[in-house]
C-alpha cells in the first residue's frame, strides 16, 4: 500500500476519493469542492490517497498543526 499526496482537484484519483467522500459524511459534515479547491492549496494540509496495487482503496484527509 502507498500513500500519495494530490495538490488539486486535476490530479489522478481526486474524482475516486471525492466520490467516496461524499457517499462517507452526511451533506452537514462535508466541504463544498470550491472550498476543497481552496484548502488544497494550503501547504499544511494533506488530502492523500491510499493505492494498492495501482488501485484505489481509500483516503486521508489531515492538517499538520503546530504543538
Amino acid at each position: 500500500m502507498i500513500q500519495v499526496r494530490l495538490n488539486n482537484i486535476s490530479d489522478n484519483y481526486f474524482n475516486k476519493a471525492w466520490e467516496l467522500y461524499e457517499h462517507a459524511f452526511p451533506p452537514e459534515e462535508r466541504r463544498l469542492l470550491s472550498t476543497q479547491t481552496h484548502i488544497m492549496k494550503k501547504s499544511n494540509y494533506h488530502f492523500d490517497v491510499l493505492m494498492d496495487k495501482n488501485e484505489f482503496i481509500g483516503f486521508l484527509l489531515w492538517w499538520v498543526l503546530k504543538h
